[in-house]
C-alpha cells in the first residue's frame, strides 16, 4: 500500500473496501424509529380519548364548571385539534430529515465527480474560454 505526506502527517492512500462488517452506522437504530411512533401515539391519543372514554370534557368541565355542555364540547373540540395538529408538525419533524434514508438505495442520487456539470469537459472548455 503506497503511503504519502501531508504536512507532519503519513496517510495511507484510499482503497476500497470490498466485505466491511455491517455496523451501527449502517442500520437504523431503534431509538430512531421510537420517535416518531411516540409521537405518532401521542397525536392519536386525544382521538382515541373522544371515541372511547372523553375524559377530555370532563377536565374541561373541572376547569369550568359554569360553562354549558355545548361550550364544553367547543373548548374539548379546539384541545382536541390543537394536540393533532401540533403531533402532525411533530411527525413531519420526524419524517422530512429521513426521506433521502428511505428511499431504496438505486434510487438515491449519487454524486459522481464527471456527472457533475461543473467537471464537464464542455463546461471547463466554456470557464477557460470565459477566463482568457
Amino acid at each position: 500500500m503506497e503511503t504519502y505526506d501531508v504536512g507532519f502527517e503519513r496517510k495511507r492512500s484510499l482503497t476500497t473496501i470490498t466485505n466491511r462488517p455491517s455496523s451501527t452506522h449502517t442500520k437504523r437504530p431503534t431509538v430512531m424509529r421510537l420517535g416518531p411512533t411516540l409521537t405518532i401515539f401521542a397525536t392519536l391519543a386525544p382521538l382515541l380519548d373522544i371515541a372511547t372514554v372523553d375524559t377530555l370534557s370532563g377536565h374541561v368541565r373541572d376547569a369550568y364548571p359554569d360553562q354549558g355542555p355545548g361550550m364544553v364540547a367547543a373548548d374539548r373540540n379546539t384541545v382536541v385539534i390543537y394536540l393533532v395538529v401540533t403531533g402532525v408538525l411533530g411527525i413531519l419533524g420526524w419524517l422530512l430529515p429521513a426521506v433521502p434514508f428511505l428511499a431504496p438505495r438505486s434510487m438515491r442520487a449519487r454524486a459522481r465527480p464527471e456527472e457533475h456539470p461543473a467537471v464537464s469537459s464542455v463546461n471547463s472548455d466554456k470557464i477557460a474560454d470565459l477566463n482568457q
